[in-house]
């Protein structure tokens, strides 16, 4: 399961949007049902970060909702973002070791 998150701070809390974002990620780091995690930072938008994880399993997902680190940062969201936050779940289908098996 993959999920994709995009954030964009308001102007002016960039920042702490960073801070509890990289704070997030170095937790969900240590959970065993996490293959990837990635934080990503829009080029030419400062302040938009795009967060692409790659869960083993759907309750491996929910574990991770379960867990302080997201609870805090979904608290934190609506304070930090401009109200624009979209979120994707997705099944993959074809990746790249996909295509390399096929070469």
């Amino acid at each position: 399961m993959v999920v994709t998150a995009i954030y964009t701070a308001k102007p002016g809390n960039e920042a702490a949007l960073r801070k509890i974002i990289y704070a997030t990620a170095r937790e969900s780091w240590k959970e065993s049902g996490i293959s990837k995690y990635s934080v990503n930072e829009v080029p030419d938008r400062a302040g938009r970060f795009l967060l692409v994880a790659v869960f083993d399993s759907r309750e491996a997902f929910n574990s991770h909702l379960n867990t302080n680190h997201v609870k805090e940062i979904v608290a934190a969201l609506d304070g930090l973002t401009d109200g624009t936050s979209q979120v994707f779940e997705g099944d993959p289908v074809l990746t790249s070791e996909h295509i390399k098996s096929l070469l």
